[in-house]
């Protein structure tokens, strides 16, 4: 019984090694994931830390202040002008620190014992911004406490500058943009939905029927074979497209179903999110369908084929992991990539905002292109693989 079983595991370890391809792409996936996050999160660090380092203070109306100007200074922080659509671009991620507004007559009136008030702009719901916040309340915080020290030992006014002088923080978040943080693993379950959705059935349908030899009963058919190549897309992505309508529209149900009231006024998904989400996830439906199809096309064997799609499930993980950890100003070139821009709109939907009808076009339009593309690789695999199999 024991050579029996040493039989078996030398004969499993040998096919393990004898499709070294398979193994070396797996070892590859498993071996890179952790260096690639390390390096994503390492290299966005570096990035906050180098901007830390520049001390950056976005001001509008400091000429109203000259001793604050000359305490920022002393900081030796980098004062640059604020844009007049501060506020816009704060709320789309484009600036990276907070604004602080210096209004007309600030030094004056507290110089002569009247409130001052100095109202700081920012966007919790972007983590850089919340951190710079902190250090430009210290500076601030230095600032009053500097001029009180100076006004006390003046004997200026009756009160200190700590009472004249107020820092008013304006969050321009919306109350759903801050607690879609809170559910921001959802765009990430939904994702994974639309590739588990069709992984079983877009392999199945190349791969699994190369190795029941069924393929060659289809491909000595009178029908093109793109023709057969759409046919068993098209199966696969309506499947899909239906499990994943039904992921999408769960969330309203399981809504209700919430311990805390508290929770459930700050998920806020409603029929018309549901709709939203499922509009977002189709294309991306049609794309793993034809990206799993292909994989299965090429795979010889079904270690190659496994490894394929765990390849293809890791960029499905990484890439919106990528955006979350890095925030930059959106451009026209995070819609033409898909993932991403479907990780984008869902994470706009939980934050209230709808996406546009060019949006959604613009989704459709790569998502058709690039499908198509992948169908007809699939095609011109299986024909190279029909062809050599009757040469034979």
């Amino acid at each position: 019984m024991k050579l029996m079983h040493w039989g078996v595991f030398k004969k499993e370890l040998l096919d393990i090694f004898r499709d070294w391809r398979a193994l070396i792409f797996t070892a590859a996936i498993s071996i890179l994931v952790g260096p690639i996050i390390l390096l994503m999160i390492a290299n966005t660090l570096a990035a906050f830390e180098s901007r830390s380092e520049l001390r950056i203070v976005l001001v509008q109306g400091l000429e109203h202040s000259p001793s604050l100007r000359i305490h920022l200074q002393r900081e030796t922080a980098t004062i640059i002008e604020a844009p007049n659509d501060y506020e816009a671009q704060l709320k789309r991620g484009a600036l990276q620190d907070p604004v602080l507004i210096v209004p007309p007559k600030f030094e004056q009136k507290w110089r002569h014992g009247e409130p001052a008030e100095l109202t700081m702009m920012t966007n919790s719901a972007n983590a850089k911004i919340t951190a710079n916040t902190n250090r430009l309340k210290r500076w601030l915080s230095a600032f009053v406490n500097e001029r009180s020290i100076i006004e006390n030992s003046m004997q200026i006014t009756a009160m200190g500058a700590n009472e004249l002088v107020s820092i008013q923080e304006h969050d321009i978040a919306s109350l759903r943009a801050q607690t879609s943080k809170v559910f921001g693993m959802i765009p990430y379950f939904l994702i994974l939905a639309c590739l588990y959705s069709v992984w079983s059935g877009a392999v199945d349908t190349t791969f699994g029927e190369k190795e029941r030899r069924t393929l060659e009963i289809l491909q000595s058919s009178p029908n093109p074979m793109y023709a057969i190549v759409c046919a068993k897309w098209l199966a696969v992505w309506l499947v899909g497209s239906v499990l994943v309508m039904v992921a999408a529209w769960s969330f309203v149900p399981a809504q209700h179903v919430m311990a805390g009231e508290t929770l459930k006024s700050m998920l806020a998904y409603g029929p018309e999110e549901a709709l939203y989400m499922t509009v977002a996830l189709i294309p991306l439906t049609a794309i793993f369908a034809g990206l799993l199809m292909f994989a299965g096309a090429v795979a010889n064997t079904s270690k190659q084929a496994q490894g394929s799609a765990t390849a293809i499930m890791l960029m499905a993980t990484l890439f919106p992991l990528a955006g979350h950890i890095d925030p930059s100003e959106e451009t026209w070139v995070h819609d033409l990539m898909p993932i991403i821009a479907q990780h984008r709109m869902m994470g706009r939907i939980l934050e209230g905002e709808m996406p546009t009808l060019t949006s959604v076009c613009l989704a459709c339009l790569v998502a058709i292109l690039l499908t198509g593309l992948l169908l007809k690789m699939v095609t011109d695999r299986l024909a190279t693989q029909s062809h050599r199999h009757s040469k034979a």
